[in-house]
């Protein structure tokens, strides 16, 4: 009787592992079609893009999709950037929006943005804006787009409009009140964007690179007096660039409104 009993229990375990077996065969062959399909779907993207076909990029995004796509770029080494960044805005409009762009040339300007808005923050700075008159930028070789973009942050945020081009170097925009602003923008070797001077009445704000190398100096110079002090510079690495972005979530508004307003110089 013992031994019957036995038996069967070795019958049932049997059976419950040729099932579980079974099942995890499934299970693996499952997961390797979906790996499969997802490596297939990958290269189709990467196919479209590379080939520069907007609609074929596009495709690979479904409607009903529940996720969004981050795609980053880096726009300052276009050689033709109204082309290229036509190619980005075509495959996301033809994705019903589900394809978030982020611009690396624009993640590298975050921490010099903070450091310049940081002089303005409390009201009583506020009247400063409106005296503006005169902007001076620095950047390294193969980084004039990067400086532009900077100026296009101003642009947006200030209400400025592109008034003359007059070199590649000087350019003219006009404020709300009609006052002209002059910009300036000057290559050298350095950090991508190294240095900011914008000239507010008697006042001159600056913000450049410690010689560390890794922090950022910013001072407010006023009848000679400079009063500096130590900011976070960040880091031009793509991986930390990245790393930036990917914290964050949907469409860049700021980014986009400082594009626009100086699309036609990038």
């Amino acid at each position: 009787m013992f031994l019957r009993r036995v038996k069967a229990a070795l019958a049932i375990c049997s059976v419950l592992f040729l099932a579980v077996g079974v099942i995890g065969a499934q299970k693996q062959a499952n997961m390797d079609q979906d790996s499969a399909a997802i490596k297939q779907s990958v290269a189709a993207w990467e196919d479209a893009w590379n080939h520069h076909d907007a609609h074929a990029t596009a495709m690979r995004y479904v409607e009903d999709g529940d996720f969004s796509s981050t795609t980053a770029v880096d726009s300052h080494g276009w050689k033709d950037f109204p082309a290229q960044m036509a190619l980005v805005e075509t495959a996301q409009r033809e994705a019903k929006q589900r394809l978030i762009l982020c611009d690396l040339n624009w993640t590298r300007l975050d921490n010099l943005r903070f450091a310049l808005a940081q002089f303005f923050d409390h009201p009583a700075s506020h009247h400063r804006l409106a005296k503006i008159s005169k902007v001076r930028i620095d950047f390294a070789p193969g980084f004039r787009s990067t400086a532009i973009l900077f100026v296009g942050w101003l642009a947006a945020q200030l209400n400025w409009q592109i008034d003359e081009v007059k070199s590649s170097g000087e350019l003219q925009f006009t404020g709300p009140s009609g006052r002209h602003i002059d910009v300036e923008v000057r290559e050298h070797d350095g950090e991508p964007v190294h240095e900011l001077r914008l000239t507010s009445g008697d006042v001159e704000f600056r913000v450049t690179y410690a010689n560390c190398g890794d922090l950022l100096e910013v001072s407010r110079v006023q009848a000679e007096k400079r009063m500096p002090q130590l900011m976070p510079a960040g880091k031009n690495d793509p991986v930390d660039l990245i790393s930036a972005e990917l914290s964050r979530g949907g469409p860049h508004h700021v980014y986009l409104n400082a594009l626009n307003c100086v699309r036609q110089l990038m």
